[in-house]
């Protein structure tokens, strides 16, 4: 089997092909989702990234997939999330990020588009939106004193971290009535420019997560407004979980 594929298409058909010889028609459908099926594909950085949805006797023989796990690693594509139908509708309540997250961009491979229909609640993204803020900002002060303000440590702390800001903002974006396929990127831009956050730190962390390289001490003062920015966006999801709670959603609640 060769390397990383130039083009995520090039393993659609041989990946799903294998599945249904793995699981036969316990096997109800297979989503490509994330950078692949967003266009952002980078052969060197990307994952690429799949939801397979067995059925509920096919979901207890999970051992038959690890060889064809091991061998799809080596051509770059992640583990992926195995779920069944009753499981996705059992969780959209506790899980709403993970979702959006995967609807702003997908492809369906083979079978149902087991992703369409979800109705993911309002009220969940809310709660799970100030759950995963205070996590991410505890997280990163943990991260950033275990670094001992040393580079390499700090580099690891944003490249670890930032993905998770992403899903976090794409679903204040969503909230917001921004819609649900907007790319990190945009997500990012939408929040910070209505709330009043630092949109350049972000495009910083970008860059360095992406690769740019920064000295030590250049590091500790982005990592330094990181966490700054982080902090107000804790306050800031709790005005709005305040603001919908009252009934007195967001001036922008209702472009949906």
């Amino acid at each position: 089997m060769a390397g990383r594929p130039k083009d995520p298409d090039e393993i659609l058909a041989p990946f799903a092909e294998e599945y249904r010889r793995v699981y036969g028609d316990g096997l109800e459908a297979i989503v490509l989702y994330g950078s692949a099926a967003r266009g952002e594909y980078d052969r060197k950085r990307s994952d690429i990234n799949f939801l397979i949805v067995l059925d509920d006797e096919a979901i207890l023989d999970l051992e038959k997939a690890f060889d064809s796990v091991k061998r799809w690693e080596k051509r770059g594509v992640a583990i992926p999330i195995f779920l069944t139908r009753s499981y996705i509708d059992g969780v959209l309540d506790s899980y709403p990020l993970e979702f959006l997250d995967m609807k702003s961009a997908y492809q369906t491979v083979c079978g149902e588009d087991v992703l369409a229909g979800l109705e993911i609640r309002r009220e969940s993204v809310r709660l799970q939106c100030e759950k995963e803020a205070r996590g991410h900002l505890l997280h990163l002060r943990r991260g950033y004193l275990a670094s001992g303000g040393k580079g390499g440590p700090l580099r690891n702390l944003v490249e670890a971290s930032l993905p998770g800001y992403y899903a976090l903002f794409r679903g204040l974006a969503w909230l917001l009535g921004r819609g649900e396929t907007l790319s990190p990127k945009e997500a990012t831009r939408r929040v910070c420019d209505r709330f009043g956050l630092n949109r350049e730190v972000f495009e910083e962390l970008e860059r360095i997560r992406l690769g740019e390289k920064r000295g030590r001490l250049e590091m500790v003062r982005i990592v330094d407004r990181y966490l700054e920015e982080a902090r107000k966006l804790v306050l800031t999801v709790d005005r709005m979980g305040a603001e919908m709670q009252s009934g007195g959603d967001s001036e922008d609640a209702n472009d949906r």
